[in-house]
């Protein structure tokens, strides 16, 4: 099971209105474990293609990582290469450091 956190420097209430920028500038890291499904995460980073391909001028920076920096295995068995190794200060958004999207599956 995939867990998702978003976080926000300008939360909204319940039942508020949404406001999008033209220019969407965000970074999203994805933490891989072993056995994760590759359904899964295509499904994730499609819908990031999907923001880049629908607002050209929009940055969405995906990163992903596993826990030491080494391959991870899919459930069925493939190995996916990690951008990088976890580092606790990338799961703060309060440093100014932190993704805007977290990600683990």
């Amino acid at each position: 099971m995939s867990k998702h956190y978003f976080f926000s420097e300008n939360p909204t209430g319940l039942g508020a209105e949404a406001k999008v920028s033209a220019e969407a500038r965000f970074q999203v890291h994805i933490l891989l474990t072993h056995g994760f499904s590759l359904l899964s995460f295509a499904s994730m980073t499609d819908v990031f293609d999907a923001v880049k391909l629908m607002n050209p001028r929009s940055e969405v920076q995906v990163r992903i990582l596993s826990a030491d920096g080494d391959e991870v295995f899919t459930r069925s068995g493939g190995r996916v290469l990690p951008d990088a190794a976890l580092e606790i200060s990338q799961c703060a958004r309060g440093s100014g450091t932190g993704p805007d999207l977290f990600s683990s599956s």
